[in-house]
């Protein structure tokens, strides 16, 4: 253009650097504002907007700021674009507060808000958990006669779902609705979905009669919803039929709603079709993710098929794809069960050498198989690694340790562990109990048995005359119903 020995305008300047803002070319950008300047053409309100917007998008906030104080000092008055952007972009940023404070400065300036404004500002205080401000907020809308559209009203919605409150999600839905709006696919797939978080499938599934009476088009995103909401409560053969009708309608399933039917599978103890349908993903054209990996190896190890989830463990890895603790810690916890003790430690290292976040699971597993193996030196060293690292020994650590005596008649320590969890605060459950029991019965000091049995039933109300000691392991631990207080007042005065 300059070639041709015509000057840029500003009004193709503007159009420049919005469509290079949008692109994230940031550099390009800078480079025009600097040509701009250069060339002696004054930037307008227009010019600010498009650029403080592309750097608060691309989350350069100081950049942002630095345009708005150039735009102060040239005398280019902000207005409600600029403002509004500011908004966005503190909401995005969770500063929700601050945003709030530029919304009153809106107003105290007689700026007319307009619906993208309201929505950003609905969007922010919901995702903050302040529901009760974006209620506020859109009821201020329709006071101020400011248009509500699809976008508002699905904000809410989600707001609403996400604190688990469906019944006030669908009245706005009701209320978009009287005011004459159009619910969209995007709307009903977020209700849909908080109805299946509350495990309410009938709500759920009568939404999605509704919405295609209505004529809405089910798309991937609400096939994703309704198959993971499904499998969460456990109607597996209903997901299995949406998927086959994912396909007969020519939707190609995401490897996220393969890998929610795969988990669901191996969840519910039909370890052949999750197998089947990691097959299916490959055959798909599907490169399995982190994600799918973890589930795969999950659910192997726990269908305590160690060798096939090594053997997936090692491919991932091959694919240049990193385990993650998930994997890790499945891994772990299946060789301990199935008495490969060498491999687990190796791996329980390699953990600790990436500088990985080792929860309570993977240190119990370990703890536990030790234990088994009669190993009381490398579990104490352990423990003593996992308070080291910020972890406090919780009720399915207590009771490895706890079997773990009992296993090796030592009961005098067993107790002793058992008196130290009570003083940590940590009440003993049922499987704890009958730990002791049963192995008093087995030792023949039947006075103590008896003595442990009344206290249980003591501290334990729910439990009967007919429970019979079981496996003690952690996975089987139901949460306990007494309080510490409860059970040192039953030991009172005791001895071991």
């Amino acid at each position: 253009m300059k070639e041709m020995g015509c000057s840029p305008d500003v009004v193709t300047y503007n159009s420049l650097i919005d469509g290079h803002g949008k692109c994230g070319e940031l550099e390009e950008v800078e480079r025009l504002v600097d040509d701009m300047r250069r060339s002696g053409c004054r930037a307008d309100v227009v010019t600010y907007n498009a650029l403080i917007n592309c750097f608060c998008k691309f989350e350069r906030m100081e950049r942002a700021y630095s345009y708005f104080g150039d735009m102060k000092r040239e005398g280019v008055k902000a207005n409600v674009v600029t403002f509004s952007t500011f908004v966005d972009a503190f909401c995005k940023e969770g500063l929700v507060q601050e945003a709030m404070k530029l919304f009153a400065q809106m107003r105290v300036r007689g700026m007319t808000l307009n619906e993208f404004t309201y929505t950003c500002l609905i969007d922010g205080t919901c995702k903050a958990g302040r529901l009760d401000d974006g209620i506020v907020l859109l009821n201020e809308m329709v006071h101020q006669g400011v248009p509500l559209n699809v976008v508002t009203y699905t904000v809410l919605v989600d707001g609403l779902c996400k604190e688990g409150k469906v019944v006030e999600a669908e009245d706005v839905l009701r209320m978009m609705e009287k005011a004459g709006v159009r619910a969209n696919e995007l709307l009903y797939t977020t209700l849909i979905h908080g109805y299946f978080m509350k495990k309410n499938s009938e709500k759920a599934l009568g939404l999605l009669g509704e919405m295609k009476n209505k004529g809405l088009e089910l798309d991937v995103s609400l096939y994703g919803a309704l198959i993971r909401g499904l499998c969460n409560v456990q109607k597996l053969e209903e997901a299995k039929n949406l998927l086959s009708k994912m396909d007969e309608s020519g939707l190609k399933p995401n490897y996220i709603i393969y890998t929610t039917m795969m988990d669901a599978y191996f969840k519910s103890g039909k370890v052949s079709e999750a197998i089947a349908l990691f097959h299916k993903i490959l055959d798909s054209g599907f490169q399995p993710n982190v994600i799918a990996y973890c589930a795969l190896i999950d659910g192997l190890c726990k269908a305590g098929l160690v060798d096939e989830a090594l053997s997936h463990f090692n491919k991932m890895r091959d694919l240049g794809l990193d385990p993650n603790v998930r994997a890790y810690t499945a891994l772990v916890d299946g060789l301990c069960k199935n008495g490969c003790l060498n491999k687990a430690e190796q791996l329980f290292n390699e953990m600790v050498g990436k500088g990985m976040s080792l929860d309570k699971v993977v240190y119990t597993a370990l703890l536990d198989a030790y234990l088994k193996q009669g190993n009381l030196q490398d579990a104490f060293a352990l423990k003593a690694k996992m308070i080291d690292s910020g972890l406090q020994l919780d009720l399915f650590c207590y009771t490895c340790f706890i079997s773990g005596f009992c296993n090796l008649n030592m009961m005098q320590e067993a107790r002793e562990v058992f008196s130290e969890m009570i003083g940590h605060g940590i009440a003993p459950d049922k499987a704890v109990y009958n730990c002791l029991i049963s192995k008093y019965q087995k030792l023949g000091n039947l006075e103590e048995a008896i003595r442990l049995q009344n206290e249980m039933e003591r501290v334990l109300p729910s439990c009967t005359d007919g429970d019979t000691p079981s496996d003690v392991h952690p996975a089987n631990h139901q949460p306990p119903t007494s309080t510490c207080s409860d059970v040192s007042r039953a030991m009172s005065g005791d001895t071991v």
